[in-house]
C-alpha cells in the first residue's frame, strides 16, 4: 500500500504540485506526468468525456508511477464515488459543494466505517488485487480512510457563506489520525485545536501560527506557554525514570528550536526555523477608544494602559535581526530599563506616559 502523494508532499513540508487530464488517456500519459515532477493528476470527469472504463484504465496506469490520480465529478454524481475509488483512484474532487450536509454525504460515500459507509469490495484494483480477508477492516480500511483525499470545491455564494460549517466537518474519530495531520494553520481556529498544535510541536511540523487580536488571540496566547509545558512534562518523565539529564539540554539536542513566547498575538511562530515578529496594537486601540470617549479609566474600573509587551517585542525582534550587534543589544536593554523606571511605580496615564518615554529615550544613532 502506497501513501497518497498529496499527503506525502504535505508530510515533507511542501506544496503538492498537480496537473489535469481532460482529453488524453493513453498508457504513456501517467509516466510523462511523473517525469515532469508532478505529485498528482486530476482526471476531469465533470468537463471531460472519460467514462468509468477509461477511469479504471488510467488508475491502473498511474499505479505504475508515484503520481496519485484523483477524479473530478459534479456533486450530482456522488453516487459514483465508491465505484471510482474501487478502481484504485486516490481522491475525489467534487464541484459546487454548497453546505455541510452535502460535504457530509460525500464523506459517507468515500470513507469506510466507522467514518463513513463506503461498501467493502474485498479484492480489486483498489487493493492491487490483494485479498485482505478478515484483515480488511483492520488493515486496508484504516489505510484507505487516511489516504483517500476528498476535495470539496466551493463555487457559489451559498457555499462561501457555509465554508466554516463545511471546513468544520470532521469524522467523530478525527483524533485517531492526528499523527498524520498536515501541520499548517493559516488563520484563527478554535481553542479546542490546541492539542493539534502541541502535536505539531512534538512532531516538528513546519507550521506558522497567527491570530486576530482582542478576542481572537486566545489560541495563540495558549501557544505562548506551549513549549515550556512540553519541557516541564518531559522533565517529569525523565525524573521518574531517574535518567539524570536536563530536559532543556535534551530539547536542544533533539533540534527543537521554539521557545516560549511573550505574547503570541504579536509573535507568529514557526515550529521549525525563525519566529515571525509582528507588532499588533489591539490593546492600544482599545485605550484610544477610551480616550476618545473622554474616560481613560472607565469610571475607575480600568488601570492605565501598560505598553510593556510592545517594548519587549521590539527588543527581541531587533536583537534577533542583529545577532552580532552588541551595541544595539545594549541600547535596546537600556530603553527597556528606562521604560520600567517610568512604568514600574504608579502607572502613568496614556498621554502622560507617552510624553515621559519620549523625553527619556534618546533615538538610536543620535
Amino acid at each position: 500500500m502506497r501513501e497518497n502523494s498529496i499527503r506525502r508532499a504535505v508530510r515533507e513540508g511542501r506544496a503538492a504540485l498537480g496537473t489535469g487530464l481532460k482529453e488524453f488517456a493513453s498508457r504513456g500519459v501517467p509516466h510523462i506526468i511523473e517525469s515532469s515532477g508532478f505529485d498528482y493528476c486530476m482526471i476531469d470527469m465533470e468537463h471531460g468525456a472519460f467514462d468509468l472504463e477509461t477511469i479504471a484504465d488510467l488508475a491502473g496506469w498511474f499505479a505504475a508511477t508515484e503520481v496519485s490520480p484523483i477524479v473530478r465529478i459534479h456533486k450530482a454524481f456522488i453516487h459514483l464515488i465508491p465505484t471510482i475509488l474501487d478502481q484504485g483512484i486516490m481522491g475525489i474532487q467534487i464541484s459546487e459543494v454548497d453546505n455541510a450536509e452535502e460535504a457530509r454525504a460525500i464523506a459517507q460515500l468515500a470513507k469506510y466505517p466507522p467514518i463513513g459507509s463506503r461498501g467493502i469490495s474485498g479484492m480489486g484494483p483498489h487493493t492491487s488485487y490483494r485479498s485482505y480477508g478478515a484483515r480488511f477492516q483492520t488493515e486496508y480500511s484504516p489505510w484507505a480512510n487516511e489516504n483517500v483525499i476528498i476535495c470539496p470545491s466551493i463555487e457559489s455564494l451559498e457555499g462561501l457563506e457555509n465554508v466554516d460549517a463545511i471546513a468544520a466537518l470532521l469524522p467523530k474519530d478525527f483524533k485517531a489520525g492526528m499523527e498524520n495531520w498536515g501541520g499548517e494553520i493559516n488563520e484563527h481556529i478554535s481553542d479546542t485545536n490546541f492539542g493539534l498544535l502541541l502535536h505539531d510541536m512534538i512532531r516538528q511540523r513546519k507550521c506558522v501560527i497567527y491570530a486576530t487580536d482582542l478576542d481572537g488571540d486566545r489560541l495563540t496566547d495558549l501557544m505562548a506557554d506551549g513549549p515550556q509545558v512540553l519541557r516541564d512534562w518531559g522533565q517529569m518523565v525523565l525524573d521518574h525514570v531517574k535518567a539524570g539529564v536536563n530536559m532543556n539540554k535534551v530539547w536542544a539536542d533533539m533540534g527543537f528550536t521554539m521557545k516560549s513566547g511573550h505574547d503570541m498575538t504579536s509573535i507568529m511562530y514557526r515550529i521549525h526555523g525563525d519566529p515571525i515578529f509582528e507588532q499588533t496594537l489591539g490593546s492600544a486601540d482599545a485605550m484610544l477608544l477610551r480616550l476618545l470617549a473622554g474616560d481613560e479609566t472607565v469610571g475607575g474600573e480600568k488601570q492605565p494602559y501598560d505598553p510593556r509587551i510592545h517594548f519587549v517585542l521590539i527588543n527581541e525582534a531587533y536583537k534577533f535581526a542583529n545577532p552580532g550587534n552588541t551595541t544595539l543589544h545594549r541600547w535596546l536593554d537600556e530603553q527597556l530599563a528606562t521604560f520600567d523606571k517610568i512604568y514600574g511605580g504608579k502607572r502613568p496615564r496614556y498621554i502622560e506616559g507617552y510624553n515621559k518615554l519620549k523625553e527619556a529615550i534618546k533615538p538610536w544613532g543620535k
